[in-house]
């Protein structure tokens, strides 16, 4: 029945997710595969049964999972017919979420299949990623309630800065992004996203400071998620003093794997301990 379908499609989306954030992402393709599987013989052999909005949003998010994995990889290859397959997987992916009707729920995955075409599809112009940005917003107003949605409208800010416009996002576009964490303080992955975009607009310490660590929420959240290390970036409360920095080893990315070598990715592992930053 339909509460069984739901039971299992939430399974394999859950197994999916955890894969994603596993760097290599083993067993990824397999639990997307079986929620495929699940879907192709739901609509086309038994169509008694009755396909809820929650399982349809299972098998969206687990498959924007594998979008995102399988683009990079083409990506990463170099290869003109490898880049070529990634922008068409992801354009077939934005039409298979705009034959739906639109709904909280698949809001932050049209989102992120936005960020990966602007991000990966050299044909995107300024004006195409405009508009993918303030309908983008324009839907956080709409679904105010979803974090995943937030955390996707900052990512695709992030990847028109970095790969379309590139430049760095003025103050003004961060403080837009900025109202989107203040609706979900608590959350880690937010959290990540936001103050990666802010590292992005090279603003002063001072700067991004006074701006965005007044809210006591956002500290708090901050705490929570043992992100003390941007609080006290450069020194909180102390007198800055401009000097040149030297790492004593490579800076790690937030997505990167963590040095430390458990197979997670550093914003889920050691970032903030002090060990790699």
């Amino acid at each position: 029945d339909v509460d069984q379908l739901e039971s299992y499609a939430h399974t394999l989306f859950s197994l999916a997710k955890m894969a994603y954030e596993d760097i290599p992402p083993n067993e990824l393709l397999t639990y997307c595969d079986a929620l495929e599987d699940m879907m192709i013989y739901v609509f086309e052999s038994s169509p008694e049964y009755q396909v809820n909005d929650k399982i349809h949003y299972y098998y969206l998010h687990a498959k924007y999972f594998r979008v995102d994995r399988v683009s990079l990889s083409c990506v990463l290859i170099n290869n003109e017919g490898m880049h070529k397959y990634a922008t068409d997987l992801i354009d077939s992916f934005i039409n298979e979420i705009d034959r739906n009707e639109m709904i909280n729920e698949f809001a932050g995955i049209y989102v992120g299949a936005w960020a990966l075409k602007v991000a990966y599809d050299e044909s995107v112009t300024d004006e195409d990623t405009g508009r993918y940005i303030e309908r983008a917003f324009d839907y956080c107003n709409e679904y105010a309630d979803n974090v995943f949605l937030c955390e996707k409208t900052i990512d695709l800010v992030s990847s028109a800065y970095l790969e379309q416009y590139r430049r760095n996002p003025p103050a003004s576009v961060v403080d837009r992004c900025y109202a989107l964490l203040l609706r979900f303080p608590s959350s880690d992955d937010l959290i990540s996203t936001f103050f990666d975009l802010v590292e992005q607009s090279k603003m002063s310490v001072a700067e991004w400071k006074r701006r965005y660590l007044h809210d006591k929420n956002v500290v708090a959240g901050l705490i929570s998620n043992k992100r003390t290390d941007i609080i006290y970036s450069e020194g909180l409360g102390e007198p800055e003093i401009v000097t040149t920095y030297v790492r004593s080893h490579p800076k790690v990315g937030a997505n990167e794997p963590c040095p430390c070598g458990s197979g997670k990715k550093f914003k889920k592992c050691c970032r903030g301990n002090g060990r790699y930053d």
